[in-house]
């Protein structure tokens, strides 16, 4: 009878013992998750933001002024439709048909890339910083990069206006040493300031 009874007990302790480890798998396996997924948070947050400060977009802007001014000059004589320019070590080209080109290129009106060769454009595009140049109707957009994903992106750089005005396109309201808009229905806005004439610092959120 007693022997039947220890075997009971030595039993009964072994399915406690079974189920403490098994609350020690699972716990275990929760950690592991929620690590992975604290470290994959922080790593997409990282990874999505890759952007100058104000300070160094101003810096840059101040800095490299003749150079800015000689890739403009450079633009306006150009007999191409400009429409954007970069390299493929700063903007990548996700249209299939030209993803086999390296180096330094525009996109013309008609979307069509190409690799060029000018010194001045590869000068700029050597910036620390400054990803691409976009031509607009009134102005030119110096991009230098953004941070978020989707609809919650944010994006910096700066733009230079031939007749040295905020941004005509956007409704604007004084605010500090610059302008800026905000949605009323949504949490959109954006905020501009001179640096010096004819060009401005700007930051957009969505």
């Amino acid at each position: 009878m007693k022997a039947h009874i220890k075997e009971k007990d030595a039993d009964c302790c072994e399915r406690k013992g079974d189920r403490k480890i098994i609350r020690i798998i699972v716990l275990v396996f929760i950690a592991v998750v929620l690590i992975l997924f604290i470290f994959s948070f922080v790593l997409l947050r990282f990874s999505l933001s890759n952007h100058l400060s104000k300070n160094k977009i101003v810096s840059l802007v101040i800095k490299n002024e003749e150079l800015l001014k000689a890739v403009l000059e450079e633009i306006a004589k150009s007999q191409i439709d400009i429409e954007y320019i970069s390299s493929t070590q700063k903007s990548r080209i996700y249209n299939l048909e030209y993803r086999n080109l390296e180096g330094l290129y525009i996109m013309r009106g008609d979307s069509v890339y190409e690799i060029i060769s000018n010194d001045i454009f590869d000068n700029a595009m050597k910036i620390e910083g400054l990803l691409s140049i976009s031509i607009r109707e009134n102005y030119v957009n110096f991009y230098c990069g953004g941070s978020g994903f989707g609809s919650a992106s944010s994006y910096y750089g700066f733009y230079y206006s031939e007749n040295d005005r905020i941004m005509e396109d956007i409704e604007l309201t004084q605010k500090g040493a610059g302008w800026e808009k905000r949605e009323v229905d949504g949490d959109n806005w954006y905020y501009i300031e001179k640096i010096i004439d004819n060009f401005y610092y700007y930051e957009e959120h969505y």
